[in-house]
C-alpha cells in the first residue's frame, strides 16, 4: 500500500471512532440581570496603566494617586460581571468575556486611581469625571456616541476629539488646545484657559473656547464656534454656514 493511501485510512479511521479534532464555535452562556438595587464594591489591583478605556454606560471617576487600582460599585448580582484588564498601557473597563448578556436596571461605577494620565477613551453612554491632575504633559480623549467628560485638568498639550452626541465640560489650563468635533458634538470649554488652540469643526458641532494668545478655526457644515478671551484669530476658514464669534454668555 502506498503511503498516501494508508494516510487516507488513518484519517477516514479517526473520523469514525470521533478521534478527529473538530473545530466548534465558542458557547456562549447567556446571562440576563435586572439590577438588584443593592450596591456593593469590589477592589482591584491591576498592572501599571497610563490611558483608560470605556465604554457601555460606565460612569468613572478619575483621580490621582500612588499605586494603580478599580474600584467597582455596582448591583450585588451585577458586579461580578465587570471586568478591568490592562492591555499594553490602557486600562479596559468593561464585562466579563464568555458571556452573552442581556441586563437592566443596572449601576455600573467606577473608581480609578493612578498617578498620572495620558489618554481616555469613552464609547456608548458611558461617563467619566476627571480631576487632582495638575501638571500633565498631555492628555487626549476620544469620545464617541453619547459619552461624557466633564471635571478639571493641567496639561502642557491637550488633544480632544468629540463625535456623535458625545460632550465635554472642562475647566483648568493647558498651553495648548487641538479640539476636533463632528456629528452634533459639544465642546464647552469656557473655563478651560489656553494659550494658543486650533478647533475643526463639521457636522452642526458647537465649542466654546477661551484663548489668551491665538486661535486658528476650520468649521463647517452649520457648526458654531465661540471664544472668550481677545486671542488673534488666525488661520480662519468658514464654509457651508459655519460661523464664528466671541462668547457672550
Amino acid at each position: 500500500m502506498n503511503p498516501q493511501a494508508r494516510t487516507s485510512i488513518i484519517l477516514l479511521a479517526l473520523v469514525i471512532s470521533g478521534c478527529a479534532p473538530a473545530a466548534q464555535a465558542p458557547a456562549w452562556e447567556p446571562v440576563e440581570i435586572n439590577g438588584s438595587g443593592k450596591l456593593v464594591s469590589q477592589s482591584k489591583i491591576v498592572a501599571p496603566f497610563e490611558r483608560i478605556d470605556a465604554g457601555l454606560i460606565f460612569d468613572v471617576a478619575i483621580r490621582p494617586g500612588d499605586g494603580y487600582r478599580v474600584e467597582f460599585i455596582a448591583d450585588d448580582n451585577w458586579v461580578d460581571f465587570l471586568a478591568a484588564r490592562v492591555e499594553g498601557t490602557t486600562l479596559q473597563l468593561t464585562l466579563k468575556d464568555g458571556y452573552s448578556y442581556n441586563f437592566s436596571n443596572v449601576t455600573m461605577r467606577a473608581v480609578v486611581t493612578l498617578p498620572e494620565i495620558s489618554g481616555l477613551n469613552l464609547s456608548g453612554s458611558s461617563r467619566a469625571r476627571i480631576s487632582g491632575f495638575e501638571s500633565l504633559e498631555t492628555f487626549e480623549a476620544e469620545l464617541t456616541g453619547a459619552s461624557r467628560l466633564t471635571g478639571s485638568l493641567t496639561s502642557d498639550t491637550t488633544r480632544l476629539a468629540v463625535f456623535g452626541n458625545g460632550s465635554v465640560t472642562l475647566s483648568g489650563a493647558s498651553r495648548f488646545l487641538d479640539l476636533e468635533g463632528c456629528g452634533n458634538s459639544l465642546s464647552d470649554l469656557q473655563t478651560f484657559i489656553t494659550g494658543n488652540a486650533v478647533v475643526e469643526l463639521s457636522c452642526s458641532s458647537t465649542a466654546i473656547v477661551h484663548v489668551l494668545d491665538q486661535l486658528g478655526v476650520e468649521a463647517s457644515q452649520n457648526s458654531r464656534v465661540y471664544y472668550r478671551g481677545q486671542p488673534s484669530l488666525s488661520p480662519i476658514d468658514l464654509a457651508e454656514h459655519a460661523s464664528l464669534a466671541p462668547f457672550e454668555g
